[in-house]
């Protein structure tokens, strides 16, 4: 614009000069004035038009600079989405993995079980390379591989793979410090055991297994990617080591207590077995028979075959052809007699309806006999409080050892029946045993 308008001028200037167009100025002592006024306007217009284009220059550029900042936080916004959504969705998948590990550990008992389907689930979900759950031993010096993921897994439970508490792997330090440790690296990591069964491991985390101040192990988890492990991971690992440390307390505290009642139920149908026997020797006839009129009859040598089969299965035993049939008597599950019952090979076998009466007076019997003996076994423990109070009162009262000793062995024989008897005596200065008494024949 500016160029146009000085050509304009400069053009008019010259074709007034030349006559071309009438001379529209003032006279001669103007032109200086309005020259000088043409060149200051020229030079207004110069500069405005030099502020004008640098402001729309810089405008411009801001704007380019905008744009590309928008496009920048544009996209940095997409990844902080993306992002998000990626950590979102691993921690509903964490959420959901723990929830599930919780639900297992309410419904498997078998902690063996529990185990290998925990690294199972864990390693599905998160999608690691391996994971596995060491145990220490008894002695405390080594964790032990107890569950494990894969092939490599099955190898290694195969040979009986452990690690030794405080050793140079990751596991041996959580086992020793009882704290998680994450090994982003584990080209240099001191603390990596290199496992050749595990050639692609490049990250590893372990979390301890602890109930209360009791370390059961610890839960190792590999990745094939470097710095694989966020905070949030350790987390949660820390939360499913927690549930199936108290998982698995419980089915030992369970199993124990399983063992301890199978050993004090042992006890006591050994003691009630020993009590039938002696309930047994004390007189009472093994086998009784009785005949249709209920009379007891003189006992003979002949005995129904399957009374003893029916002792030894614990079971109802009917012979072939439905006319003879055995009926176990049980106390606390222990068979303690049978009831035999036979008819003619010409009648007819025994009903359903008559099957039921046996078991219905088998039930009855066995409330019998255990009464029977427990008041036995009561008279049995009076009667050995009495020998022990006539002895102590023996004592306490005799200076003579030969005639003490014959009292002992008088009153145990009222107790236990007539039985030979040795004392014996310890010399703890002189370590010798002595056998003062004895009534062997």
């Amino acid at each position: 614009f500016v160029a146009m308008s000085v050509i304009a001028y400069a053009l008019a200037g010259y074709a007034q000069n030349a006559g071309l167009l009438p001379n529209a100025i003032p006279p001669d002592a103007t032109v200086l004035v309005d020259s000088i006024g043409l060149v200051l306007a020229l030079s207004v217009l110069l500069i405005l038009n030099w502020f004008a284009s640098r402001e729309i220059t810089k405008a411009l550029q801001q704007e380019r600079t905008l744009a590309g900042d928008l496009e920048v936080r544009r996209v940095e916004l997409e990844m902080e989405v993306s992002e998000r959504t990626l950590s979102l969705e691993r921690r509903a998948v964490q959420l959901e993995t723990t929830a599930d590990i919780s639900k297992l550990t309410a419904e498997l008992t078998d902690p063996d079980l529990l185990m290998s389907q925990a690294v199972e689930l864990i390693r599905e979900r998160f999608g690691f390379y391996h994971a596995s759950i060491f145990l220490m031993e008894d002695t405390g010096t080594w964790a032990e591989l107890a569950a494990s993921t894969g092939d490599a897994g099955r190898k290694m439970l195969a040979r009986r793979h452990r690690l030794a508490i405080g050793s140079a792997s990751v596991v041996g330090w959580v086992t020793a410090n009882r704290l998680p440790r994450i090994s982003t690296d584990v080209v240099g990591d001191p603390y990596h055991f290199k496992n050749p069964i595990l050639p692609e491991t490049k990250s590893e985390v372990a979390v301890p297994l602890i109930v209360g101040q009791r370390l059961l192990g610890a839960l190792d988890v590999q990745s094939t990617d470097v710095d694989a492990f966020a905070e949030a991971d350790v987390r949660t690992l820390e939360a499913i080591s927690g549930e199936l440390a108290i998982a698995m307390d419980s089915a030992r505290i369970q199993r124990e207590m399983r063992q301890e009642l199978d050993r004090v139920e042992g006890a006591y149908l050994g003691q009630i077995k020993g009590s039938w026997d002696r309930l047994i020797r004390s007189g009472i006839p093994s086998v009784i028979h009785i005949n249709k009129a209920g009379e007891m009859i003189p006992s003979t040598d002949e005995v129904i075959p399957i009374i003893e089969e029916a002792r030894v299965q614990g079971a109802t035993i009917i012979a072939e052809g439905g006319t003879e049939i055995a009926v176990p008597i049980e106390v606390l599950g222990v068979p303690v007699a049978t009831i035999a019952a036979r008819r003619a090979s010409s009648e007819d076998p025994w009903s359903e309806e008559e099957i039921a009466v046996i078991h219905a007076v088998a039930g009855q019997a066995a409330l019998a006999l255990e009464n029977a003996r427990q008041r036995a076994e009561e008279l049995r423990r009076v009667q050995e409080l009495e020998v022990i109070n006539r002895v102590s009162q023996a004592v306490s009262q005799m200076l003579r050892q030969d005639t003490l000793f014959r009292v002992v062995h008088r009153q145990i024989n009222q107790v236990i029946g007539d039985t030979d008897l040795s004392i014996a005596l310890y010399d703890e200065e002189a370590d010798l045993v002595e056998v003062p008494y004895s009534s062997e024949r």
